[in-house]
């Protein structure tokens, strides 16, 4: 018989840690840091034979690099196996290397095996297959489990409103079918008043922008690959591009694995053009004007300081990153500082209406397991034909 436990995560949103036991093997999907809260302090899990005591886990298998799924990899233990995608490994280090803070996390990062989509990770007694999934960092996954006879769906951070989410619902039909077991992350069940509007949308606010203004700044993830994607194929002559060293080596990794990517007929991650920092010439960028991602760096601000009188300012992330709980004191300032500013943005999280698709796709036979989520109980309103199976963290659920 197997096992499945969530550890963390069946009524919050990141920091999820999921454990599966079957065929005489242990492993876990995702192993993250909570959201940064202003109210509360992180708590750090503590599993035996993950994080402390005797090795006891013959995989740690991550769907994505984003920090509420891959930031407690320090905790681990040395010698327990873990995996994730090529470009995704190639990403990560690339950040880190410009963070000493987290040498700790990148010496970690570099020991990780890299799986690829579609083929399978044998371990015995259980099986892994991964499916690239579109969410809103490149190189994202669901895992296909398959142990004791029982196939199990995790589908990691996923959504269908993006360039590539077509593509999630092909691999259901094609490559996972049905399953026993469903574990589905339900973010936007708790974001009630949430829109979604697509990334084909979003890339056409975009070209209205840049033809409205001549200075813009793009703030959002450097890892938010889709949304610069969209600003850097719409920046048209003699308006130019611009980016700092650390997000150009972010894109040209993007650039090296997607080639076969295209929008509207050409690649959406055709990168090769960049011009970086040491390219920028402030008399010619005020005179030809152009786009340029930013983050909260010192170096940025010094340039948004000089086009606020001209500049545009575009906010593509969270709303939550400027206010409430889960504000960043970082981000908040550097929106609030700049005068003229335009909201842009979708979640890099299903749909409810796409939740529900998935779930009736693969019409898993045991039930539906909930996680990512702080309103497990909304899967319960979708009318769906499975049962719904509202787990506490920490919770065995035999199958």
């Amino acid at each position: 018989m197997g096992e499945l436990i969530v550890h963390r995560g069946t009524r919050q949103i990141g920091g999820c840690a999921t454990e599966i036991r079957g065929g005489g093997k242990r492993i876990f999907i995702d192993f993250g840091a909570e959201l940064p809260s202003k109210d509360k302090q992180p708590e750090l899990l503590a599993i035996e034979g993950l994080t402390h005591g005797e090795r006891d886990c013959d995989g740690l298998f991550f769907t994505h690099i984003h920090c509420d799924h891959i930031g407690m990899l320090p905790r681990v233990l040395k010698d327990v196996p873990g995996y994730l995608g090529e470009a995704a490994k190639e990403m990560l280090l690339t950040q880190l290397a410009y963070l000493p803070e987290k040498a700790d996390l990148m010496e970690r990062v570099r020991s990780l095996s890299t799986y690829r989509p579609a083929k399978r990770v044998e371990l015995g007694g259980l099986a892994v297959t991964p499916f690239a999934v579109d969410h809103s960092v490149y190189d994202s996954y669901m895992f296909l489990v398959e142990t004791e006879g029982k196939r199990i769906l995790h589908t990691g951070d996923f959504r269908t409103h993006g360039f590539r989410g077509k593509g999630v619902m092909l691999v259901l039909d094609n490559c996972v079918k049905r399953v026993d077991i469903l574990v589905s992350e339900g973010t936007s069940l708790s974001r009630k008043d949430a829109d979604f509007p697509t990334e084909m949308a979003l890339q056409d606010e975009a070209h209205k922008i840049l033809k409205s203004h001549k200075h813009v700044f793009l703030l959002c993830s450097s890892m938010n690959i889709d949304r610069i994607a969209s600003f850097h194929k719409r920046t048209r002559a003699p308006k130019m591009f611009l980016c700092d060293q650390y997000q150009k080596e972010i894109l040209l990794k993007v650039h090296d694995h997607a080639k076969d990517v295209v929008s509207g007929g050409v690649s959406l991650y055709d990168f090769s053009s960049l011009r970086d920092a040491s390219q920028w010439n402030f008399d010619l960028m005020r005179q030809r004007g152009f786009c340029m991602p930013v983050r909260a760096a010192k170096h940025l601000r010094t340039v948004m300081d000089m086009f606020q009188d001209t500049g545009v300012l575009v906010y593509s992330m969270w709303d939550g990153y400027l206010e409430g709980e889960y504000g960043d004191d970082g981000i908040a300032r550097l929106v609030d500082s700049f005068p003229n500013k335009i909201k842009l943005h979708t979640s890099g999280h299903a749909t409810p209406e796409a939740l529900r698709s998935v779930a009736a796709k693969v019409a898993p036979e045991i039930g539906i397991v909930p996680i990512h989520t702080e309103n497990p109980a909304g899967f319960e309103k979708m009318g769906l034909a499975s049962k719904i199976i509202k787990l506490s963290d920490g919770e065995r659920f035999p199958f």
